[in-house]
């Protein structure tokens, strides 16, 4: 097992190193998911006749 996930330890040991460039990246991609949600529900509202 140890030998199965060494390669995803080391690769998370290089990302702990960059811990604000890893928060960028997950603000990033957070605030982009958010925009994809809201978009889907909006039309998820107009579809279901809820715009008010």
């Amino acid at each position: 097992m140890n030998e199965k996930f060494a390669p995803i330890r080391a690769r998370r040991s290089a990302l702990l190193v960059e811990q604000d460039h890893l928060l960028d990246v997950l603000r990033t991609g957070n605030a982009r998911a958010n925009e994809i949600a809201e978009a889907t529900l909006a039309e998820v509202r107009q579809a279901m006749g809820m715009t008010y």
